[in-house]
């Protein structure tokens, strides 16, 4: 949801607050049948950006991720015996702060 408003000398700021809720889920397959299914916890994201505007220009900054919630949310390869691989966790991404500078012609 973005809210935008007007400000003195032609000036507008806009914030836009978002959250994102994944539920609990098993994993969608193992690569061996032998591989255990784990279940993923549930867990929610915040994000946001505020940004001011004139004219043409606007700037905005932004983070995802604002809590820097660590959550397991899909693994990559095996348990199986004999593979070198393993398995590889992969969790949500941390918290990423940005900043858009925008001209528009």
């Amino acid at each position: 949801m973005r809210r935008d408003r007007k400000l003195a000398g032609g000036w507008a700021a806009n914030a836009s607050p978002r959250a994102r809720d994944i539920g609990k889920k098993p994993s969608e397959r193992g690569d061996d049948p032998a591989d255990e299914i784990v279940e993923f916890d549930a867990c929610t994201t915040l994000n946001t950006s505020l940004g001011l505007s004139k004219g043409a220009w606007e700037a905005s900054v932004w983070v995802d991720n604002l809590s820097n919630e660590r959550s397991l949310v899909s693994f990559q390869g095996t348990s199986a015996v004999g593979v070198r691989t393993g398995l590889r966790a992969i969790y949500l991404v941390p918290r990423t702060v940005g900043l858009n500078l925008s001209y528009r012609f």
